[in-house]
């Protein structure tokens, strides 16, 4: 089960950092946590969509309904599980202040704002990735690789937490 918890909180983890507004800034805490009526529009925004058309089919608005309601026990049991979406920010300044993390979450910002903001000026000489590998001395794939592992060790962290607390109290 705690794996599946970890796999479940990293997956909302690299949701929030890199599609939600404030993401990196809603895992440190400095931007407040999202509702869930937020969650499920960010779930929503993200999820693949069949081309509909010019014609709905109504199976599959409901289906699409009935993916939300999923979607939201889902983040809900998750967060209730570990103690609330203040237990991933503590994680997140927990790893990220540890030095032995520093390299792994300079890479996982710079790969988040990467994404979130591709080439923010046309006068660039390099694109994003190729300037982030060159100041940071790595290439592409382990840059793109933090987007799982950081997430994952502070799911992991915020999990173990969660059941240190359980256990001990």
């Amino acid at each position: 089960m705690a794996n599946s918890l970890i796999e479940r909180l990293a997956a909302m983890i690299r949701l929030v950092a890199c599609y939600s507004e404030g993401g990196l800034r809603r895992l440190v805490g400095d931007w407040p946590e999202l509702t869930l009526d937020e969650w499920l529009e960010l779930y929503d925004s993200v999820k693949e969509r069949p081309d509909l058309g010019v014609r709905v089919d109504t199976s599959k608005v409901s289906e699409q309904a009935y993916d939300l309601v999923v979607a939201g026990e889902r983040i809900t049991e998750v967060l209730d599980k570990i103690g609330g979406w203040q237990e991933v920010v503590k994680a997140t300044n927990l790893y990220r202040s540890d030095p032995n993390n520093a390299k792994d979450w300079n890479m996982f910002v710079s790969c988040v704002n990467a994404m979130k903001f591709p080439s923010r000026s046309r006068l660039k000489e390099l694109p994003e990735f190729d300037r982030i590998q060159r100041d940071l001395g790595v290439d592409e794939k382990t840059i793109r690789a933090r987007l799982y592992i950081v997430p994952e060790e502070i799911a992991k962290m915020a999990v173990e937490k969660a059941i240190q607390l359980f256990f001990v109290g």
